[in-house]
């Protein structure tokens, strides 16, 4: 499946230290793909293997470490990153369970992996250096460094700069990804980053970030997507600096057109600023929760709420679309503040709601308080973290949240459908305006939806038990039973073959089964009776809405292209929009379209040897790949608007409405 990864920055950090320190001495070989580190494992055996460890990785690593070793029973093993537990006892538990491991470096990585190469360098052995965790004599070796007092600058070598990420520029499936400044200050309990060891912020060297900006646009392949892995972009003055040399290469080079960031939480007018220069034109601004109790349960009461209120309003004022996060499994949140949090997003207006569990990861607090806030969790597999490797079946686990103190098991599970719900009818645009229109009229989205899911149209509800027994049947009780059950052959092919997360599968589901039509009926029904029956300007909209919606839909994904012109009210288009100024024009003329690169889009991926497949395997991978974007044909006005049109006004991310102020193009 065509997916996009981020260039190997984090190794690519400890590997530029160590070759500064030790030029010549060493040779060092980064990987990113786990079939060619299986093949030098066999064919060139190193002295050193350095593995990073996450989540998605962690089993993965097992095989290249027993790989490893008997290609080389002399191999000296290192292992870091932020999937273990990092007191004592976490290390040492760590350690002991897994033999093949000599070594772990549980913070950064760049000092104390470069202080074991000048031991082995040495002739010494590998046991105690500062930073680095091991077993001796069967009891822990580890002296931690202390990070707390380090100096504000970062002073590390740049792995692009001396041309060692150079084979992952040049692939076009790896996007570049950098970071100018490392720590944070915000303690989320969920995160790693909330540790306290991490909390300091400690700045790279300007002029070298500089240098690797043009470097990576002179390299690379012209990927139109930068991450910056900064956790908070936006916390600097400098940042702003930053953001204009990454706008300078934007207007030079024609990419990125579109830049990956994590904004600062209290720094409002400078992450306005910055998101205007490089034209960010869907900002995130992840919420999590906005009852205040859960955010400060949550390690997020320095985030001042009031802050994010105004960025969303910022962007809101301007029309420009806003992303949030929500996390539903907080400690502290209840049935009713995860209901109250999702209708405070649709008030403020963000136009796209990610909905999330949360990963209970090993080295987060959260983790580690699971008597305190009677965390109970399940297992899963981790979507794309599966293949065979050294002749062996590899997944990994994905261990999650599934009740707590405030929140049981069924109340969890109560919210899936739901959430699926807002991610199908909103955050693809697709019911949109009809719930826009709703919510115009006090008739709140989140209500809608949740009613929805109470039909008793007979189709939709046969769909949505069948569907809230697939959620269930996803998780097991213990990572001991998933392990089992994938390890078996059967059950392996089908996690390689047909394992799709479910999201995409139901709408794939949903298509074939017309349930789409079957959804869009039930929210005209139950929106319909808040129509004004006495104000025919009411009326006229509502029928002039429901039009242009069922038009929008595209009911054949390999429909042709085409374009027809429509009379439309102001109110009408001023709702689908969401663009108040257009209230008050009495008809605009709106052009109804499919364009050409999606139905290029829907044939390529839509037809294998020369064969329609509509299959549910393929249409699923068909959503999951960008075809959601596809369900709906676009709209845009056609004719100069008034004076009274906002300066301001920009050309919306939205895929499904995207307005134009003239005939000029979409």
């Amino acid at each position: 499946m065509p997916t996009n990864y981020g260039a190997p920055l984090n190794v690519g950090f400890i590997g530029a230290y160590s070759k500064e320190r030790f030029q010549d001495d060493i040779d060092i070989s980064i990987f990113k793909s786990p079939t060619i580190l299986e093949e030098q494992l066999r064919d060139n055996p190193p002295d050193i293997l350095a593995l990073s460890n996450y989540s998605w990785n962690e089993r993965l690593n097992s095989v290249f470490l027993e790989l490893g070793r008997s290609q080389n029973s002399k191999l000296v093993t290192v292992m870091g990153g932020p999937n273990v537990r990092t007191d004592t006892d976490g290390l040492l538990s760590y350690l002991k369970s897994r033999p093949l491991v000599d070594n772990y470096i549980p913070y950064e990585g760049e000092k104390p992996f470069a202080d074991l190469l000048e031991q082995l360098l040495s002739g010494g052995d590998t046991q105690s250096v500062p930073g680095i965790a091991s077993l001796l004599d069967g009891e822990l070796d580890y002296q931690p460094v202390d990070l707390t007092n380090r100096g504000r600058e970062l002073d590390l070598p740049s792995p692009y700069l001396n041309g060692m990420l150079d084979e992952f520029l040049s692939d076009p499936s790896i996007l570049p990804l950098f970071e100018t400044n490392r720590g944070c200050p915000f303690g989320c309990s969920y995160c790693v980053w909330g540790d306290e060891a991490l909390n300091k912020i400690r700045v790279r060297d300007i002029e070298i970030v500089y240098e690797e900006l043009e470097y990576v646009a002179k390299h690379s392949c012209g990927q139109v997507t930068w991450i910056f892995a900064d956790a908070n972009f936006g916390v600097l003055k400098r940042d702003v600096d930053i953001a204009r040399k990454i706008d300078q290469i934007m207007e030079r080079k024609g990419f990125p057109n579109s830049v990956e960031l994590w904004a600062s939480k209290n720094t409002t007018e400078r992450n306005i600023e910055i998101s205007t220069i490089i034209r960010n034109n869907e900002p995130l601004i992840a919420l999590q929760s906005t009852n205040e109790d859960v955010l400060m349960n949550a390690g997020r009461g320095k985030i001042r709420l009031n802050n994010l209120k105004a960025q969303i309003q910022h962007f809101r004022d301007r029309y420009i679309d806003v992303r949030t996060d929500v996390l539903l499994g907080l400690p502290g949140d209840s049935v009713t503040s995860h209901l109250n949090t999702l209708k405070d997003c649709f008030d403020l207006g963000f136009a796209n709601i990610n909905l999330h569990n949360i990963i209970l990861l090993p080295g987060a607090e959260y983790e580690t308080q699971r008597v305190e806030h009677d965390i109970g969790t399940k297992f899963r597999p981790i979507f794309g973290a599966y293949g065979t490797y050294n002749q062996q079946r590899i997944f990994e686990v994905e261990e999650s949240v599934r009740s707590t103190a405030t929140m049981s098991e069924d109340e969890f599970e109560s919210f899936k459908l739901l959430h699926w719900l807002i991610y199908l009818c909103w955050n693809t645009g697709l019911f949109r305006p009809l719930l826009r229109f709703a919510h115009q009229r006090d008739l709140h989205p989140v209500d809608v939806l949740s009613k929805v899911l109470k039909t008793t149209n007979p189709q939709l509800t046969e769909i949505f038990e069948r569907m809230r027994k697939e959620s269930v049947s996803e998780w097991f009780d213990s990572r001991e039973a998933m392990i089992e059950h994938y390890n078996n052959p059967d059950h392996f092919s089908q996690i390689e073959t047909d394992f799709v997360k479910l999201n995409h599968r139901w709408v794939a589901e949903m298509y074939l089964s017309s349930g789409i039509k079957s959804i869009r009926d039930e929210i005209v029904k139950i929106i319909d009776p808040s129509v004004d029956k006495d104000d025919e300007s009411d009326q006229l909209a509502w029928h002039e809405l429901r039009d242009i919606v069922d038009r929008m839909i595209c009911g054949d994904l390999l429909q042709e292209q085409f374009s027809e012109t429509l009379d439309c009210s102001g109110d009408t288009i001023a709702c689908i929009l969401d663009q108040p100024w257009l209230i008050g024009q009495e008809s605009l003329k709106i052009i109804h379209f499919r364009p050409e690169e999606d139905v290029s889009f829907c044939r390529y991926n839509l037809h294998r040897d020369g064969e329609t497949d509509f299959s549910f395997k393929n249409l699923t991978r068909f959503f999951e790949i960008g075809g959601l974007k596809m369900l709906t044909n676009r709209l845009r006005l056609t004719q100069e608007l008034t004076s009274d049109t906002p300066k301001s006004v920009l050309p919306t991310q939205d895929r499904v409405i995207i307005p134009v102020l003239s005939d000029s193009g979409s």
